[in-house]
């Protein structure tokens, strides 16, 4: 194996839950088209090789997620005339070992029904024609639903920490607060969705029962491009730590 297919085959083994090497020569990459993109936005939940696990994507923002010491922020591209669609990711930022970060996972992918499937590769040399396997049926599959549930805090109950955040503008003109668990290596910015209130995000804090989780009033990941996201003021932050 080749100097840059151990990287790779360093980096896919990471992501094994979710990416697929593509070995189909000669295809180029483009950004995703509006129409493209909307059928992936969203959080999606599953389980893969390292169990369950989750992916939030947001524009050509590709963000997986299993623990917090075992995540992944990504950008990706679409490459044009595929069959399965393929999705070439670059890694961005992840937990430690960081020393995948700049590196291109190359990945298919298809959704029926609500479902996203995403496949992984054995990373042998033989195309996967010449090996008899269907794309999308060789081993590492993993199944993703999209998440549906109401606007919610992005945590678990009795969480420690909360960061907090206001969006002022998420690119499609909402805005909202957004509360996600701080023990979370990555913080999708758009979190469990948007509370229209600050008063409303007491009241899922609270259904959370994370009550008694310290408010960081800041949002600490990367702002998406057309996003405007600020601080939360200290009469917001006295709001969410009042009893009533």
């Amino acid at each position: 194996m080749t100097l840059k297919g151990a990287l790779a085959f360093t980096v896919v083994s990471l992501l094994m839950p979710c990416l697929l090497l593509c070995l189909q020569a000669g295809c180029t990459t483009r950004p995703p088209t509006a129409s493209e993109l909307q059928r992936l936005q969203g959080y999606w939940e599953g389980d893969g090789a390292a169990g369950k696990c989750s992916i939030t994507i947001t524009g050509n923002s590709l963000h997986f997620y299993v623990r917090t010491d075992f995540w992944f922020e990504t950008t990706f591209a679409l490459p044009t005339g595929t069959d399965p669609q393929q999705l070439h990711a670059t890694i961005k930022d992840s937990s430690p070992p960081t020393n995948g970060i700049g590196q291109v996972v190359f990945a298919i992918f298809k959704i029926e029904d609500g479902t996203l499937t995403l496949a992984v590769d054995d990373m042998s040399d033989e195309p996967l024609e010449a090996r008899g396997a269907a794309p999308l049926e060789i081993s590492g599959t993993a199944l993703f639903n999209r998440a549906v549930w109401g606007t919610r805090v992005l945590a678990g109950p009795n969480t420690t920490g909360l960061c907090c955040w206001f969006i002022e503008d998420n690119g499609a003109g909402e805005s909202g607060y957004v509360a996600v668990d701080a023990r979370r290596g990555y913080q999708p910015p758009e979190g469990g969705g948007l509370f229209q209130t600050v008063y409303e995000l007491r009241e899922g804090i609270k259904r959370q029962k994370a009550e008694n989780a310290q408010i960081v009033p800041s949002f600490g990941g990367r702002v998406p491009k057309g996003w405007k996201i600020r601080d939360l003021t200290d009469d917001e932050v006295r709001i969410l730590t009042s009893e009533k």
